[in-house]
């Protein structure tokens, strides 16, 4: 779990530095040029998974990858985009997603959004007050 903490850590200071407006188009270019390839290999990797989830509008499925926290059965994602990302639209709708996680599926349920200062993500250090994060219980699929 210490490298999945780093990695988080390390992804929200660089999305303080860069801020919301620059992030969003980072995600834009990550979704259509990083992820077809981190994809391949986010689900079995320490700090990284991939939500699968179905469109709230056009009922697609679709597999996001995303630097993921996981404790016990517990399951966080730092917002760096923001809420306004198309997954988390659709997860946050949907109340669940299916997660790959080190090379097994997970159920999430009682999924929400809330502040990065409530939220009980194991991380050493606490990260901006206004950072959101996704916070869900993890179960087997």
């Amino acid at each position: 779990m210490a490298l999945s903490s780093a990695v988080a850590r390390t992804a929200s200071r660089i999305a303080s530095l860069l801020g919301q407006r620059r992030m969003r188009l980072v995600a834009v270019l990550n979704k259509y040029v990083t992820n077809p390839v981190v994809r391949l290999w986010a689900g079995r990797v320490p700090g990284m998974a991939v939500i699968e989830h179905v469109g709230r509008r056009s009922g697609r499925r679709h597999r996001t990858p995303v630097m993921a926290v996981v404790s016990d059965h517990r399951f966080w994602v730092v917002l760096n985009y923001g809420t306004g990302s198309d997954w988390v639209a659709n997860v946050t709708a949907a109340h669940e997603a299916t997660v790959r996680h080190r090379g097994r599926r997970h159920r999430i349920e009682n999924v929400r959004v809330e502040p990065a200062s409530l939220s009980a993500i194991p991380l050493p250090d606490r990260l901006d007050a206004d950072r959101k994060v996704l916070c869900a219980t993890m179960r087997d699929a």
